[in-house]
C-alpha cells in the first residue's frame, strides 16, 4: 500500500495538484503509523517469556551504559541527562531487564517538555527482592490513567504530538509479570513520573562475582 501511494504522489507532483498531494501525504502518514503498530504487535507476540526466565549475573551499570549508547541520538537531540551511579549486579535475565529499562528511559525523554529532560535511576534491595526506581521530570500522568498506561495500544496523546505505537509499557508489564514481579507508576500531571519495578531477585556481591569469574577462567 505504501509503495503504490508513493507512486501516485510522484505522478501528482508532476501535475502540481497541491490539494491531492496533501491527501496523499496524509495517506502516507497513516500507512507509516500502521507499519509501526503492526511491527510493535509482532514484537510483543514474539516476547519469549520462557526464555526470559533464564538467569545470569547482570551488571546493571553496564546495561544502562549500553542503553545510553544505543539511544545517544535521542539523548543528544533533547540534551537529556541520565543520572545513575554504582548500580549493582543482580541475578536476572539480561535481555529482559534491558528492554524494561530502555523503554522507561525512552518514555522519560519522549514525554518531556523540560528544557533539560532528566532521568534518575536508583534502587533499593533486601534479601528477597530488588526494586528499581526510574524517575523523570516529564509531563506526568493523571492518576485516573495510572493503570491504563500498561495496557496494549493505550495512547494518552495525539500521534502528532508524540510518536510511537503505545506498546512500550505493555512490553514492560508483560516481561515483569512473567517474573512474578510488579511495575507501577507514581505521577502527577505536569510534575513528572516515577516508575517502580519490583523484581524477585537479589543483589549479587561484586566480590563473589569476581571470585566466580576467576574460577571459570581456571577451569
Amino acid at each position: 500500500m505504501g509503495g503504490f501511494v508513493s507512486l501516485i504522489k510522484r505522478r501528482l507532483l508532476q501535475r502540481k495538484d497541491t490539494e491531492l498531494i496533501e491527501y496523499i501525504e496524509f495517506a502516507q502518514k497513516s500507512n507509516n503509523q500502521m507499519v509501526t503498530l503492526v511491527n510493535s504487535i509482532l514484537e510483543y507476540s514474539k516476547l519469549d517469556t520462557k526464555k526470559s526466565a533464564e538467569k545470569e549475573i547482570v551488571e546493571l551499570q553496564t546495561v544502562v551504559d549500553d542503553i545510553c549508547s544505543m539511544i545517544a541520538q535521542s539523548i543528544n537531540e533533547k540534551q537529556a541527562k541520565i543520572n545513575y551511579n554504582n548500580l549493582p549486579n543482580i541475578l536476572f535475565n539480561k535481555s529482559t531487564i534491558s528492554i524494561i529499562i530502555k523503554n522507561l528511559i525512552e518514555n522519560g525523554i519522549k514525554y518531556n517538555e523540560s528544557d533539560v529532560p532528566q532521568i534518575d535511576i536508583t534502587y533499593k534491595a533486601d534479601q528477597e527482592s530488588f526494586t528499581l526506581y526510574i524517575k523523570d521530570n516529564g509531563i506526568g500522568i493523571s492518576k485516573e490513567f495510572h493503570s491504563k498506561i500498561f495496557e496494549m495500544f493505550t495512547r494518552l496523546h495525539n500521534r502528532d504530538a508524540y510518536s510511537g505505537s503505545g506498546m512500550g509499557l505493555a512490553f514492560c508489564k508483560k516481561l515483569v509479570d512473567s517474573h512474578n514481579g510488579s511495575i507501577k507508576i507514581e505521577s502527577t500531571e505536569g510534575e513528572g513520573s516515577m516508575f517502580i519495578v519490583n523484581l524477585p531477585t537479589t543483589i549479587v556481591n561484586q566480590a563473589l562475582t569476581s571470585a566466580h569469574d576467576e574460577v571459570l577462567e581456571a577451569q
